[in-house]
């Protein structure tokens, strides 16, 4: 079943079956507000974490942590703000890429949901089709490159999760490690590296408290594995992201412990679980560390991401 109304001015739409309630704000972004386990009524979406709690419409090129953070939305094709030459042309990608802070436009198909948008930098077009399959959601992507010449890219999904201490973070066997990116503590370093499950007397597995006081952008080494869960303890609820490896080799691993944003009072406490072609937010040195995918001329390029929600 799917629903589309307009609150706060904003059209919602809202897609559900016997199993998943998910809702979709095409004009902010195409991004996921809501992702419900109708079953147990767990909620796996951050919710909006701007002090009124309203949603505004950003504008290309604004700064992604002056708006909501919170809910599921895309980083491409890049995460990083940056500066770059593509075919001799100087553009600039905006802070978490092009598509957050943009407008999709939306079709319903046989009870699919099929979201599109268009590049202002470059020169493509990304769909995404949203099916309902009993207790998984299928978001099957296309990106169409429409130019004459090739680009480099990364992709991310940006699942921020409604998280509580004691909350399980379910890694795959093969993940014994993670490299540190980025963290709000100046002491850290990049590079560092974070043994799984126990570093330094902490559980990296179980979602901390607000004590922990940091937020730290982890990565993993390349998998052979394409999954990654969260267990809501108290709710005994679970969702797993399934993805080919093949296509997002690596994990981006977003802790964040009431450590951010670093320049403000009210700080976020979330985690995001982000399947990923690079292990990198920066899309200059993801080309360097060869990493980076590319798309050739009017080629078209397919994936998949599977929720399950047990």
């Amino acid at each position: 079943m799917i629903e589309v109304f307009s609150k706060d001015g904003l059209e919602q739409i809202v897609k559900s079956n016997d199993f998943i309630e998910l809702t979709i704000l095409p004009k902010l972004g195409g991004k996921m507000i809501s992702l419900k386990d109708k079953v147990t009524g767990t909620e796996f979406l951050l919710p909006n974490q701007h002090p009124s709690r309203k949603y505004f419409i950003p504008k290309y090129g604004d700064d992604f942590s002056l708006f909501d953070c919170s809910g599921w939305d895309e980083c491409f094709p890049n995460i990083s703000q940056e500066e770059m030459f593509s075919n001799n042309n100087k553009i600039i990608l905006p802070d978490h890429g092009e598509l957050w802070n943009r407008e999709w436009k939306y079709f319903i198909d046989n009870n699919d949901l099929i979201l599109r948008i268009d590049s202002i930098a470059l020169n493509y077009e990304l769909e995404k089709k949203i099916t309902l399959r009993n207790n998984e959601v299928s978001i099957f992507y296309k990106l169409t490159n429409l130019s004459k010449d090739k680009f480099d890219y990364i992709w991310a999904t940006h699942p921020l999760l409604n998280v509580e201490p004691g909350d399980k973070i379910l890694f795959s066997d093969e993940i014994k490690e993670l490299s540190l990116y980025w963290s709000s503590d100046e002491k850290d370093n990049k590079d560092d590296k974070i043994n799984l499950p126990i570093h330094k007397s902490i559980d990296f597995s179980v979602v901390q408290n607000c004590n922990f006081k940091k937020a730290l952008k982890l990565y993993s080494k390349k998998l052979t594995v394409g999954s990654i869960g969260l267990v809501k303890q108290k709710q005994r609820s679970s969702l797993t992201l399934e993805f080919d490896v093949e296509k997002f080799p690596f994990l981006g691993i977003w802790l964040c412990y009431c450590g951010w944003p670093t320049d403000r009072e009210e700080k976020h406490f979330t985690i995001a679980l982000e399947p990923t072609t690079s292990n990198t937010d920066s899309l200059s040195e993801a080309i360097r560390n060869q990493s980076a995918k590319t798309i050739n001329p009017k080629e078209i390029i397919k994936w998949e991401i599977i929720i399950k929600i047990i």
